[in-house]
């Protein structure tokens, strides 16, 4: 069983190897200083997917038996995902205790080995946002929504607006976060670059000053029903 000494040993090589050899798509450092069992990661929204060119906050904590157990890892910014639960907290397999799956579901050898990195668990998250797991949901409506709009792509609809379930919050401005909720989109469900750039355009192709309390006042009927809220 791994002290918290080793367990700090582990973690402070790691952050050291971070530090000196960053990897692409994330950025990894302590909460504080004075804690290495606490990390703050950010992800970079990976290519050709809902989340392309959002930042995604999380935090990462580790238990005092590290590496014999895994970490949690749990979504500060909003995300949208079949294998994020609504609290944020990420659903992997190989943040699952190590050992058989009691529900036998997965193999023994997909879940938690001590071999895990900071590294290796934020590029396994990476890789679930490019390739979500439907199969086990932690979120079942964004399941059932990533089903929908990959088989109204198979039928030639348009796969991106199918798949808004998918579709994520980046760190914007708060007025331009207002204006849209106040517009009536659910800012959960929007594609938000892609958005913003058709929003320009409809308002005479002029950026919308993002400092004013609600910057977008227009007609929604224009834009796509599948980027709106549901009621209540």
């Amino acid at each position: 069983m791994a002290s918290p000494s080793q367990a700090s040993l582990l973690l402070q090589k790691q952050l050291k190897d971070l530090c000196k050899n960053p990897v692409d798509g994330f950025s990894a450092g302590l909460v504080d200083e004075s804690n290495l069992f606490e990390w703050s990661v950010t992800i970079i929204g990976p290519p050709d997917t809902l989340y392309e060119g959002g930042f995604f906050n999380a935090i990462m904590t580790f238990p005092s038996n590290y590496p014999n157990s895994p970490p949690t890892v749990r979504f500060t910014s909003d995300v949208w995902h079949p294998n994020v639960y609504p609290d944020g907290k990420v659903c992997i397999s190989i943040l699952h205790p190590p050992g058989d799956d009691p529900n036998g579901y997965e193999l023994a050898s997909e879940r938690w080995m001590p071999v895990h990195t900071v590294e290796s668990i934020v590029l396994s998250i990476i890789s679930m946002l490019s390739s979500p797991n439907d199969e086990s949901p932690a979120n079942v409506e964004a399941a059932s929504e990533e089903n929908k709009g990959c088989k109204e792509e198979e039928r030639g609809d348009s796969g991106r607006e199918g798949a808004m379930g998918l579709a994520m919050v980046m760190v914007l401005p708060n007025g331009w976060a207002n204006g849209l909720k106040n517009s009536g989109i659910d800012p959960s469900r929007a594609t938000w670059v892609k958005l913003l750039i058709e929003l320009g355009s409809i308002l005479n192709k002029e950026v919308v000053n993002p400092t004013q309390p609600n910057p977008i006042q227009l007609s929604i009927s224009a834009i796509s029903p599948n980027l709106r809220g549901r009621g209540g």
